[in-house]
This record gives structure tokens, C-alpha cells and sequence, in this order.
């Protein structure tokens, strides 16, 4: 690949998060019915979180690392603690 700096993996999530468009899902409790595939959501520059996981899943698996996605819920009170400022 001639763009060096997506052989790594903070290159690749800039590139990721920089380049495309987020849309939200219809239906944000539920699996989107259609997953493109990474060459149409960079096509497209637009996608779902579902989407900017995959594209950059796939990009990280090309450069060599072992990505993969994984997909689960929590509750609001899991997912906005915030614990920054806790002693480790």
C-alpha cells in the first residue's frame, strides 16, 4: 500500500474516524438488517457504527494485526460511568 501510515493501528482509526460520515441507526436497539461490505461504506464515505467497526476491523486484519468485532449491549448506567478520574 503506498498510504504507510495505515499500517498502523492508530492510522487507521484516524483515517477511519476522520474520513467518514457517521449516521445514526434507524433502530438503535437492533442489528441493521443490511451490513455492507468496507469497499462500499468508503464508497459511500457514510455509515452506522456497525459499519465504521467493520471498515476498520478489516483495515487493522490487512495490516497485519488480529482485529475482530464484537457486539453486546449494557445498560446506560454502564455505558456513561465514567471513571477517569479512579485510582487504577
Amino acid at each position: 500500500m503506498p498510504f504507510t501510515e495505515l499500517y498502523h493501528y492508530e492510522g487507521c482509526a484516524k483515517f477511519v474516524a476522520d474520513y467518514l460520515e457517521y449516521e445514526e441507526l434507524v433502530f438503535p436497539n437492533r442489528l441493521p438488517d443490511i451490513i455492507p461490505s468496507p469497499a462500499n461504506v468508503l464508497d459511500w464515505q457514510a455509515g452506522d457504527a456497525f459499519d465504521f467497526a467493520i471498515t476498520l476491523c478489516s483495515m487493522l486484519i490487512g495490516s497485519g494485526y488480529d482485529a475482530y468485532v464484537c457486539y453486546g449491549t449494557a445498560p446506560k448506567a454502564i455505558t456513561t460511568k465514567d471513571e477517569s478520574l479512579m485510582d487504577c
